[in-house]
């Protein structure tokens, strides 16, 4: 595999969002009382929905501890350079970072401990980063 250096134009940059957990949106409770009058008389009963994970082995249910976004604030970052393997250690070794996930070569999720405010730690991410670039003359190494 041979290297590229690829030249950044532009400052590098890493847009920030809050990232949000499908499966900790889902409603718990449904409802048997409609809008229609065949079903005057029952009473409103609240049903608890029991979350579930289909699995190798199954469907298994997945209690509220095991939903992660409960316990880690986690954040997605786009970007306009390549995550190489540097700056991608730069990003995990990050004081406050506990996950980190790359989606493609321009994004990737972090999770956020819980002791730690994901303002200062996103804002030092993007610091480190940017200086790493500019330290290494705007250059990245791209695999060819």
């Amino acid at each position: 595999m041979t290297k590229t250096h690829l030249s950044i134009r532009q400052h590098p940059n890493i847009v920030w969002e809050k990232w949000n957990d499908p499966i900790a949106n889902i409603d718990n409770t449904i409802s048997n009382k409609e809008d229609s009058s065949d079903y005057d008389e029952i009473p409103n009963i609240k049903t608890e929905i029991m979350k579930c994970l289909a699995t190798p082995m199954g469907i298994s249910s997945l209690p509220e501890e095991s939903i992660l976004s409960k316990n880690i604030d986690f954040w997605v970052g786009y970007t306009n350079f390549n995550l190489s393997a540097p700056i991608c250690n730069i990003i995990n070794q990050a004081s406050g970072v506990e996950t980190f996930d790359v989606f493609t070569r321009y994004r990737f999720r972090v999770g956020i401990g819980k002791l730690f405010k994901a303002g200062p730690v996103i804002s030092k991410i993007a610091q480190d980063v940017s200086d790493f670039v500019h330290n290494t003359n705007n250059q990245v190494l791209l695999p060819m």
